[in-house]
């Protein structure tokens, strides 16, 4: 959380507790990392402003208990008469006097070794005065002896088996897989997808002959060519068709909380969005990735060595969701990825409402084509995301959810995938491409809209309404004397150039769709022309540009990442009426749940059983 931008420690601690008083879990994952370049012992090094959150400051007494071989440790608040006790430290950032965390440094190996066994990676859960660490093992502790040949079938063109294939082999682990390949699939983008998925779990492929071979370098001590291992063949047509439930129809809805919501991949923006209109969030999902630029470089002084600093920022996007959710309970700081809903059934209740926002930087066209390739075999592609997705609305059951992501999405294998395991697992299924402009938006934001749901009445976009606004005069004008003058930059003067240069000028209507990388004057930047000279939006500029007003808090973060974050979120003015839809769809529902019952109004049930 480096890149919070706090003006006071007392205040981030206060402002914690004051607004976040109602978190009972939160959780995160963390790397073990190595003690020195020259050391093959470990630490964990927990450095998070969460333990503030449950009353574990810096100073507090804790003790440090191994749960058993394999399986972590609990860390708690110790009472003043215990013995082999530890303190929470404090850390400050460099040039950073006044941001400082609270801090559990673990480096005894014995009971790492002995809590982790051979484990990279922990997950971390906090809850009261509590920290239990959890390893995470990877997919190969699981790494069976049985090998699978597999048919993947396709259905009207589309090779919808990869969807069971990856399902059957994630439960399975085999040790080696096969598959007869045509020349379409190998050449389809079904194929880059299944291959992703297989690689994500560790699997090394190779393809001869039309026959792929995926093999699992920790099943390299079996004898793969042995005829005692055992060997399942299965098509995924007869997976489908015996292992899923299809047209599933099973609704389990939470009436006592009609509008209990989970949203995921956010970082506040949706949620203020979906509360003002009566949602009630109480578990995030959010995890901002590591990027290249979070990652400094210097020389040591002393030897010569390289030093690698990185600006960790993955706690920065809940941090901001948080505080700007009315009563959060549940804040999960974890990769979808790597995110296990299954792990939190018991915490999570039931919601009736999923709101996910699918990464759509692989989509968008600001990313070229060998970009978009590069990342793919870099896995750092999110082109996969929606299978997590997929994970999540399945393991929860909840009976309605809203997937976004831009326009291409929609067009997508990604997309047809998606919506074709949906309407396996019972969902009814709308998408539309909505743009800002319709909806009483300032910019021409596109997004595409999935909605799913399960209940039994009805539902539609919101029809395109007849603009009454004006870029200018409310986002410009206001805040004028905020705008930074880069005329004279090189930035602006190669967007010129090269006829990327996009602006809001005196008068206009609306604005251009603001980016991620609006605060770096990428080429795409957006700007406000007046006479010949051209401004850097604010923030403030930029909040009102999305349909955000000022009361979204924004005040922990850096100018960059504020920017980030307004940047790639929703167009709030939109997002308003597909959710005053959502909310109608859900009341309607409820309404018929009591249609034996003396007639109320919406929040007389809302409210009902509190």
């Amino acid at each position: 959380m480096s890149d919070f931008n706090f003006t006071s420690f007392n205040k981030i601690t206060s402002t914690i507790k004051e607004k976040l008083s109602s978190v009972v879990l939160a959780t995160k994952t963390l790397k073990l990392q190595r003690v020195s370049k020259t050391s093959n012992n470990r630490k964990l090094v927990i450095s998070t402003n969460f333990l503030d959150l449950i009353n574990l400051p810096e100073g507090t007494t804790v003790t440090e208990t191994v749960l058993a071989s394999n399986q972590g440790i609990e860390v708690i608040k110790a009472t003043s008469t215990e013995k082999n006790t530890k303190k929470i430290y404090g850390r400050n950032y460099k040039n950073r006097t006044t941001t400082r965390e609270s801090q559990i440094d673990m480096r005894s190996q014995t009971k790492i070794n002995d809590a982790f066994g051979d484990a990279n990676e922990v997950r971390v859960i906090f809850t009261h005065e509590k920290v239990v660490i959890k390893p995470i093992f990877e997919p190969s502790s699981k790494i069976t002896d049985q090998s699978l040949s597999l048919n993947i079938h396709n259905e009207d063109g589309l090779y919808v088996g990869i969807l069971a294939a990856i399902r059957v082999i994630k439960q399975n682990m085999f040790a080696k897989i096969t598959s007869t390949i045509d020349e379409n699939f190998s050449e389809s983008q079904e194929f880059i997808l299944f291959s992703m998925q297989l690689r994500r779990l560790g699997y090394n492929l190779s393809i001869d002959n039309n026959n792929l071979t995926a093999i699992h370098p920790h099943a390299k001590e079996q004898n793969l060519n042995n005829e005692s291992l055992t060997n399942k063949h299965i098509s995924t047509k007869q997976f489908e068709d015996t292992n899923t439930n299809i047209n599933n129809n099973n609704i389990s809805f939470n009436t006592k909380q009609p509008l209990s919501s989970f949203v995921v991949c956010t970082a506040g923006v949706d949620i203020y969005g979906m509360e003002k209109q009566g949602f009630n969030v109480s578990s995030i999902l959010s995890y901002r990735p590591p990027e290249s630029r979070d990652f400094s470089k210097s020389t040591s002084k002393t030897n010569n060595n390289t030093i690698i600093k990185h600006n960790d920022k993955t706690e920065s996007n809940i941090i901001v969701a948080a505080i700007n959710t009315n009563e959060p309970k549940h804040l999960f700081n974890e990769d979808i990825f790597a995110f296990n809903p299954n792990n939190y059934k018991d915490i999570l209740g039931e919601h009736n409402f999923v709101h996910i926002s699918l990464e759509c930087s692989d989509f968008s066209n600001l990313k070229t084509i060998e970009e978009r390739m590069r990342f793919i075999e870099s896995l750092e592609s999110t082109r996969d995301m929606f299978f997590y997705s997929i994970d999540i609305i399945e393991s929860m059951n909840a009976p309605t959810a809203l997937v976004e992501n831009v326009k291409a999405f929609t067009s997508s294998v990604e997309s047809k995938l998606f919506n074709y395991r949906l309407k396996q697992l019972g969902y009814a299924i709308q998408t539309q491409t909505l743009n800002a402009l319709d909806h009483q938006g300032l910019s021409n934001r596109e997004r595409s809209f999935t909605f799913a749901t399960k209940l039994t009445t009805g539902f539609s976009f919101p029809e395109k309404t007849i603009s009454e606004v004006n870029a200018w005069s409310e986002a410009v004008e206001p805040y004028v004397n905020e705008l930074r003058d880069v005329t004279h930059t090189s930035s602006v003067k190669k967007a010129i150039t090269s006829g990327r240069l996009r602006t809001i000028k005196e008068g206009g209507n609306t604005s251009p769709c603001l980016t991620k990388s609006q605060q770096r004057q990428a080429k795409d930047s957006v700007y406000a022309m007046i006479g010949d000279k051209y401004f850097m939006p604010s923030i403030n500029m930029m909040k009102k540009i999305m349909g955000l007003d000022e009361g979204f808090d924004l005040s922990f973060v850096s100018k960059e990442l504020s920017s980030e974050i307004i940047g790639q979120s929703v167009c709030l003015s939109m997002h308003k009426q597909i959710m005053i839809k959502i909310r109608s769809h859900i009341e309607s529902y409820i309404t018929s749940l009591n249609l034996n019952q003396p007639k109320r109004t919406f929040n007389e049930l809302l409210f009902a059983n509190f």
